[in-house]
């Protein structure tokens, strides 16, 4: 019922689509102060302070983030034609990731940090087939730059981007040069101002000594996560498995955008090594690709039954929780 229902892109399906958003976020909106400590973990102090201060408003202005990234994704996923129809099921399958589990339904830095990915996968796609696209790659690495500034993970994707080169046969000199100077450019400026302030050596220090201090990965969930956590790799694997004997049936355009997807997600699975205590967090970032994934094979899957089921048991998990916690 989930996945047919969202196969079509009408003013009923925007409108489920929003109540069912709202719905997801429905336990922080009428109670935004009492959040469990556990499931308070932002990934940012400056969010973290936000939050004490304007709980409400911090939330409502994550929850119109995140949906309206959810919808600019979808847009981008149908401008790109990586689905057979308009639809709504990328916005739909995104949101859902997004709020998965009790420390993702929460103003967190990820929110952010996608929305800056979803940008910047969207510019990477309009480079395709464009002669000397120097103005996309600025763009792009520029994107990644601001979110390894932000969330050090993502410093990976300058990696994602260079393999996307590799996948859009792009090995001149100069998109390579504007792709690293535009991914260090939010580097100069805080450099600058650490100059300027007389913290540079201690700023820098610190920072390098990231690439080097890794912390042991913190899984810990609770039960609910586990479970929705699981149906969705089951779900992953149904898909992924069917999905890689089509893409070779598709046309050349549309094969690359599909390797960009998959670059996207073995990024995010490598910088996961950093992720630390923000793993939960740092899962968020898997919503981008498989949504996408999900939206180009349910678009024409007519093998619905088992799907169908595992994201009926996913939601029932999710909003079974919600009760719960409510009481």
């Amino acid at each position: 019922m989930f996945i047919r229902f969202f196969r079509s892109k009408y003013f009923l399906q925007y409108l489920i689509f929003f109540v069912f958003a709202i719905s997801l976020w429905i336990d922080v909106l009428i109670s935004p102060v009492n959040i469990k400590p556990d499931q308070q973990t932002s990934g940012a102090t400056w969010l973290d302070m936000a939050y004490s201060y304007f709980p409400l408003a911090t939330i409502i202005l994550s929850l119109v983030l995140l949906i309206s990234q959810a919808l600019v994704f979808n847009q981008v996923h149908d401008n790109h034609r990586l689905a057979e129809r308009n639809q709504l099921l990328v916005a739909a399958f995104y949101v859902m990731m997004m709020c998965s589990a009790p420390i993702l339904v929460h103003p967190n830095i990820m929110i952010l940090i996608n929305f800056l990915m979803i940008i910047m996968m969207n510019t990477m796609f309009n480079i395709l087939g464009r002669h000397e696209p120097y103005g996309q790659v600025f763009d792009a690495s520029l994107l990644a730059g601001t979110a390894a500034l932000l969330y050090f993970p993502a410093v990976f994707f300058i990696l994602f981007i260079w393999l996307c080169f590799v996948v859009f046969q792009i090995f001149t000199w100069r998109e390579w040069t504007i792709s690293t100077l535009a991914f260090l450019l939010p580097y100069l400026f805080l450099g600058s101002y650490y100059y300027w302030t007389g913290d540079f050596l201690e700023a820098a220090k610190s920072y390098i000594s990231k690439f080097t201090d890794i912390k042991p990965v913190v899984v810990a969930a609770n039960t609910y996560s586990y479970i929705v956590w699981g149906l969705l790799a089951l779900q992953i694997i149904l898909v992924f498995n069917r999905m890689m004997h089509g893409i070779s049936e598709t046309t050349i355009d549309l094969r690359k955008k599909n390797r960009v997807v998959l670059l996207f997600l073995f990024v995010v699975a490598v910088s996961a090594v950093y992720s630390g205590e923000n793993f939960r967090l740092h899962l968020t970032l898997a919503a981008i690709p498989v949504s996408a994934i999900f939206g180009t094979y349910f678009s024409h899957s007519k093998k619905l039954l088992i799907p169908e089921i595992i994201t009926t048991l996913i939601l029932i998990v999710i909003f079974a929780g919600k009760f719960i916690s409510m009481k």
